[in-house]
C-alpha cells in the first residue's frame, strides 16, 4: 500500500483490513487518531512498530503468519487495551515486548509456536 493512501484521514478512529492478502503493514504515519485496527486474517509475516498510533486501544493481528515481534513493536502504546496475536507463528517472546502496555487488559497469544517467553 502506498504511504499516501491514508493522507487526509486524520479523524479516522477505526480501520478494518481483515481478510485480505496483506503481507506487511508499515504505512500508517497519518493515522495518529486511530483507536481500533484490525489486520486479522491476512498473510502478514512481519510487523513494523506501531508507535505512531499512540491512541490505539484495540489491535487485532490474529491469524497471520507473524514469526517474530520486534522488541519495540508496541512501544508507546500506553492506551492499548486489547492485543490479539492469536494463531500466528511466533516462537520467541522477548522480555520487554509488552513493557509500555500500561492499559492492556486482554492479551491473546494462543495457537502460536511459543518455545521461549522472556
Amino acid at each position: 500500500m502506498a504511504s499516501n493512501v491514508w493522507r487526509g484521514l486524520n479523524s479516522l478512529r477505526t480501520l478494518t483490513l481483515a481478510r485480505n492478502e496483506l503481507t506487511t503493514w508499515k504505512n500508517f504515519d497519518t493515522l495518529a487518531n486511530l483507536e481500533d485496527l484490525d489486520l486479522s486474517n491476512n498473510k502478514i509475516t512481519e510487523i513494523d512498530d506501531f508507535s505512531r498510533l499512540p491512541k490505539l486501544k484495540l489491535l487485532q493481528l490474529s491469524q497471520n503468519q507473524i514469526k517474530t515481534l520486534p522488541i519495540n513493536a508496541f512501544a508507546g502504546l500506553t492506551a492499548l487495551k486489547t492485543l490479539s496475536l492469536r494463531q500466528n507463528d511466533i516462537a520467541d517472546l522477548p522480555a520487554q515486548t509488552f513493557l509500555d502496555l500500561k492499559s492492556l487488559t486482554t492479551l491473546d497469544m494462543s495457537h502460536n509456536l511459543l518455545i521461549s517467553v522472556g
